[in-house]
């Protein structure tokens, strides 16, 4: 599949935050093109960065995974760039199994003892529930048998990673090698994981700490990231007896479930197409009051709940993206007696397979406007999504730099003359700032914004520009944010 551009990538994901709302009319800043690039700063700069990777560990994911783990070093690159290096991070990988209950279902249960052997007869991840919940929500720390041995480097008593800024300048691990190495294991949950993927219940659960096992991850003032890759729609349930192979009224038994009763079309019906046709389902969405599978806005809202501040979690997904005309095909499969419908793919791609379209999980980013990305998993290099959703979080966690080219509202004088909106914001207050007379800004003049050339911080930008305020020595609350709204070609 044809890769996009890191540059264009980088806008794309930045687009969400570019195109956002403000509380007043852009009008203020008199577009001459209609196009605003608008963010907030954090005047005190939170570096902490709770990072959950939600990866599907399903039979068809074998490409996905390495491709996740080879291209994690531009991620962290990303990342690094971010004022201060690195952020205090939690980095903690789920998967997608929360098993299919008490049924009968091939891969999705395992018994009340013992592990759950995974394909190939390879041993059970290290943190792995026995009692029929999958993997749980907990933080597993890759297969034991896949090299370095013993835990990923990762200390005996953790199973997420953590890399925190200590005293001079080092930092605080709990993983010997490097970051990259200790992501890139801990993230090989191999294949063989529940078929029936269940990524936004297993989310709650990791953030719930329903196993128990994740303690001290989630930390009340960091900044929340989830990452979601997955080539199938989330099926989550609300009553088991939807993965039930004896519950024949339901229709054949698969996959397939999960699309025709957790999302809605103006066409319905399990019955396959006639043989060698496809049928075409027109405006499909997420099913909320479907009687098996739980409300994505429940997920949304359970979510959010976890942070006092909602704005403060990004959501980056790559997945199959839903087509933008919200059709889905179906097409017959099997021999008679069992033939059965299956849901066409999204995307496809030779090196990486194919994708089913993710209504609920595009709905589930969506719940997060101004703080989500989504991107397609047909790619045959995931590098491109991987540095936009990090670039996104870049973004959310404070970058004064100008990323769009800026327009020039006098053309004549010498240099860019910007057109910007700047204030401070505070919950219920927001004071405007003036542009500064001269760049840089006089302190006399002070509180003023002006446009400071910094190519060590926005050399990743066409004008290597960022924000400045000159404060003239004062100080502002902690809870202060810079609210910036600039005029972009």
């Amino acid at each position: 599949m044809r890769l996009v551009p890191a540059l264009a990538l980088l806008t794309l994901a930045a687009a969400p935050l570019l195109s956002g709302c403000p509380d007043r009319t852009i009008a203020e800043v008199n577009p001459v093109q209609g196009k605003a690039e608008v963010k907030d700063v954090p005047v005190t700069l939170n570096r902490d960065l709770d990072l959950i990777f939600m990866v599907d560990n399903s039979n068809s994911m074998e490409q996905e995974q390495g491709n996740l783990r080879r291209n994690f070093p531009n991620f962290i690159n990303v990342l690094n760039s971010i004022e201060g290096g690195l952020p205090n991070l939690h980095l903690g990988v789920i998967s997608s199994d929360v098993s299919a209950g008490e049924v009968n279902s091939n891969s999705c249960t395992c018994g009340e003892t013992g592990g759950c052997p995974r394909q190939g007869g390879g041993p059970a991840y290290i943190n792995y529930d026995p009692d029929n919940n999958g993997d749980n929500g907990a933080y597993v720390v890759g297969n034991s048998n896949v090299p370095p041995t013993g835990h990923c480097g990762i200390n005996d008593n953790a199973n997420f990673i953590e890399d925190i800024a200590g005293t001079g300048g080092a930092r605080q691990t709990n993983y010997t090698g490097s970051l990259s190495d200790a992501f890139s294991c801990a993230a090989n949950l191999q294949t063989g994981g529940c078929g029936f993927e269940q990524p936004l219940e297993s989310l709650k659960r990791a953030l719930d700490n329903q196993s128990g096992l994740n303690t001290g991850f989630l930390r009340e003032n960091a900044f929340l990231g989830i990452v979601i890759l997955s080539d199938e729609d989330d099926c989550s349930a609300s009553n088991l007896d939807v993965f039930d192979l004896a519950e024949g009224t339901l229709g054949p038994y698969g996959s397939f479930r999960c699309f025709e009763y957790a999302i809605e079309c103006d066409q319905s019906g399990h019955v396959p197409p006639a043989a060698g046709t496809e049928d075409t389902r027109t405006n499909c969405h997420p099913n909320e009051s479907s009687p098996y599978f739980a409300r994505v806005q429940t997920y949304i809202d359970e979510i959010k709940s976890t942070k006092a501040d909602p704005t403060s979690i990004v959501v980056g997904e790559i997945i199959g993206v839903p087509p933008e005309n919200k059709t889905a095909t179906v097409r017959r499969v099997g021999t008679e007696p069992n033939v059965q419908a299956e849901l066409g793919p999204t995307c496809e791609d030779p090196a990486t397979g194919e994708a089913a379209p993710g209504y609920r999980l595009k709905q589930f980013a969506d719940g997060f406007p101004e703080r989500n990305t989504v991107t397609s998993i047909c790619n045959d290099d995931l590098s491109d999504a991987l540095v936009g959703i990090a670039e996104l979080l870049k973004l959310v966690i404070g970058n004064p730099c100008i990323i769009g080219n800026l327009a020039d509202k006098d053309p004549m004088a010498d240099g860019i003359q910007p057109e910007c909106n700047v204030s401070d914001r505070r919950p219920g207050v927001e004071t405007q700032i003036p542009q500064c007379p001269t760049s840089p800004g006089d302190p006399s003049n002070a509180p003023c914004w002006y446009m400071k050339s910094n190519p060590e911080k926005c050399g990743a930008y066409p004008t290597q520009l960022e924000v400045a305020i000159e404060r003239g020595g004062a100080s502002v609350p902690n809870d202060t944010k810079v609210h910036i709204e600039c005029v972009v070609q």
